[in-house]
């Protein structure tokens, strides 16, 4: 659902410079290539449209509303002559101009080109290249030619988290298109992973960045014991970098982007952390999108119709507090609401004050209203989840999930606690089981998955999750012929021998002041070697290596059993058939080095741009251009909540822009669901 928004912060209770730290560079250049841009270059001078004088239509389909929809307003498109926002579906005639902003399918090339009649101008935007065959149809409908005025390309194909720091671009069912049994045998695999690919590239295009491309990479295990077409699915990582960097290749030629290096881009899967998209997260916005998920609608973030986004000041301020300070403040913000409503003005007889005081009076009376019903919806959502908590009884139940991933608790609390506890949801059971499978490796046999069926009262599809697992490159089973864990590898040498977590403090993200608040999703480990370099090459090789490492040893991708030689494709883009099977490293090439083109403000909270890294985190840096530089991490199966405020954290302690995408938002119902589509 559309919903307006204010462009300069009086509506929604934000002042201008809040908004601009809420903002992310992306979102800011997002903006701008969108309405500036885009619908700038159609506008004229008195606001609308140069060539009719009027106000248009806009017509979107399903993904690009979820683009633009988290970008601006209706009130904000009026500015760029946009009176109507309407589905390309719609084919009722109209006088007024159209504007399209839709994806090059061959359904709406079918609509643009014979559904819709056209009596006025038209101009098109593609959120990408049409291919040869959609341009030859564009041609033949001599009813659209004649009223065509624009025919671009706006090279936009993600779409902003509400989030201003995640982006997401489809499929949201990924684990299931690429770690599913056979998944890799589909007709359809190639060209998935080339949208996935194209949609990422698209973003490095709108930013004006040329990232070095690195991968996590895992090789197949010499044991046979392990789910069959495991190696295919181990490399969806390294498919994906390739198939990037040939896209980026071709955008370098076309000077879209810098010619060296700006960035650094890094390529996981789910089987790096199978536990953050699992394990209960006890900071507000976590807790919203998975206690209260049901009661969620439209964009998965309206609760009550009211929206959960960065233009609600008070959702910025909860989202990544822990519940307990998260109440708390809430209390402080309804006592200060309080006060300020029995305060001087509001008992005040208005016939007593001045003109001044008078004004001062009516352009605050908005604000208290939209800040009363914010803390409105704030208190409602507080208390669902205190009801959650209660009658979950997660708060005992999250204690023994955190002691089982930091390997505090055996599988003896596990049965004792399901045994006293057998009224519990099937779905937490389950949430506990599988945060013992994925971190105590090589455990599960016919013996034990039964009696914790029994126990917790499982059906089949529901336990099945936990073999599920050994798709994603978690070995949960026992081996008769020698451990998986001990052969599957990560590059040269380097083993998974344990995955029970460690208990760090990474990046300052623990809270000791409160309890249930010791887990870290691994990417901060992770994040924190590539900022001291240390970041294993073995384990995250590059495409190509970087310029600035070209007197380095080259680290080579490893070579696939499937490999085939490619094609261009028709339009000038490397085809989608074309190298998503040939998965081998690149032949290395040199590029003068070149700072970021894209627009960098300043910001104290290090979004956007960047500042000096915060004392005493800088620790020994090694190349001074990986420091500096933003980073990109893609989650090939969805990311966590957790790991999107991980990204807040690191960009606002260190001053580096980190920025986390990924085919999808992950929540755990979802999650759970989709590993039970995988065998």
């Amino acid at each position: 659902m559309w919903r307006s928004s204010s462009r300069r912060g009086e509506k929604d209770g934000t002042s201008g410079v809040e908004k601009k730290e809420q903002q992310s560079t992306l979102s800011i250049i997002t903006r701008l290539q969108l309405l500036d841009v885009m619908l700038g270059s159609i506008q004229g001078s008195n606001g609308r449209h140069e060539s009719s004088n009027k106000y248009a239509i806009l017509y979107l389909d399903a993904f690009t509303t979820q683009i633009l929809s988290n970008i601006c307003g209706i009130a904000d498109l009026l500015d760029y002559g946009i009176s109507l926002v309407d589905n390309i579906n719609n084919t009722k005639p109209t006088k007024q101009d159209k504007v399209y902003f839709v994806t090059p399918t061959d359904a709406n090339i079918a609509l643009l080109t014979n559904k819709h009649k056209h009596s006025s101008n038209v101009h098109v935007f593609f959120t990408t290249s049409p291919s040869p065959f959609q341009l030859e149809d564009i041609k033949k409908s001599s009813q659209l030619l004649g009223h065509l005025v624009t025919l671009k390309e706006a090279n936009v194909e993600y779409v902003m988290n509400p989030d201003a720091r995640g982006f997401t671009t489809g499929p949201e069912d990924a684990l299931t298109r690429f770690y599913c049994h056979g998944a890799e045998l589909l007709p359809e695999y190639d060209e998935e992973l080339y949208q996935v690919a194209n949609r990422l590239a698209s973003l490095f295009v709108t930013m004006k960045e040329m990232p070095s491309i690195r991968y996590r990479a895992a090789l197949p295990p010499e044991s046979h014991e392990y789910p069959h077409g495991l190696e295919s699915r181990l490399l969806v990582t390294q498919r994906l970098a390739v198939e990037v960097s040939k896209l980026l290749e071709h955008y370098q030629g076309s000077s879209q982007v810098p010619e060296g290096e700006t960035c650094e881009l890094i390529i996981v899967d789910r089987g790096m952390d199978a536990v953050a998209p699992i394990v209960h997260e006890w900071t507000y916005e976590s807790m919203v999108y998975d206690l209260l998920s049901e009661e969620l609608t439209e964009g998965r973030n309206v609760y009550q119709g009211h929206v959960l986004n960065d233009k609600d000041a008070m959702f910025v301020k909860l989202r990544h507090c822990h519940f307990a300070e998260a109440s708390n403040k809430i209390t402080e913000y309804c006592d200060e609401l309080q006060s300020k409503s029995g305060g001087k003005g509001r008992n005040q007889n208005v016939k007593e004050m001045d003109l001044k005081s008078m004004a001062k009076l009516v352009r605050n009376l908005p604000k208290y209203q939209d800040d009363l019903r914010s803390l409105n919806v704030h208190v409602d959502i507080a208390s669902a989840l205190n009801k959650q908590i209660d009658s979950g009884r997660l708060t005992e139940f999250g204690a023994l999930e955190q002691d089982v991933i930091f390997g505090n608790a055996t599988s003896k609390e596990l049965i004792a606690f399901f045994s006293a506890n057998q009224l519990m949801g099937e779905s937490d059971k389950l949430r506990l089981l599988l945060c013992y499978s994925a971190t105590h490796l090589e455990k599960l046999d016919e013996t034990r998955q039964s009696q914790w069926q029994k126990l917790a009262r499982l059906d089949a599809s529901e336990i099945k999750c936990l073999r599920n697992l050994e798709y994603l490159g978690v070995p949960v089973c026992k081996r008769e012929g020698g451990s998986l864990s001990s052969s599957l590898s990560f590059g040269k040498g380097r083993r998974k021998k344990s995955a029970v977590r460690r208990e760090r403090n990474v990046f300052g993200m623990n809270n000791d002041n409160f309890s249930l608040a010791r887990f870290v999703p691994l990417l901060a480990e992770k994040l924190e070697e590539q900022y001291h370099c240390r970041l294993s090459e073995d384990e995250f090789p590059y495409v190509k290596p970087p310029s600035y490492l070209a007197g380095s040893p080259q680290i080579h991708a490893p070579v696939s059993t499937d490999s085939r030689s490619g094609h261009s494709g028709l339009s000038g883009h490397p085809s989608p058939h074309s190298h998503s099977r040939e998965v081998r490293s690149i032949s290395s090439f040199r590029t003068k080095g070149g700072g970021s083109i894209a627009p960098n403000a300043s910001s104290a909270s290090g979004a956007p741009g960047m500042s000096t890294p915060a004392k005493g985190l800088t620790g020994k840096l090694g190349n001074s251009k990986t420091n500096t530089s933003r980073v990109f991490i893609f989650f090939i199966g969805g990311f966590t909540h957790s790991e999107l405020r991980l990204a807040h954290h690191v960009s606002e302690t260190l001053g580096k822009d980190v920025f986390i995408g990924g085919t999808s938002v992950l929540r755990p119902r979802e999650f759970m669901e989709s590993l039970k589509t995988l065998a």
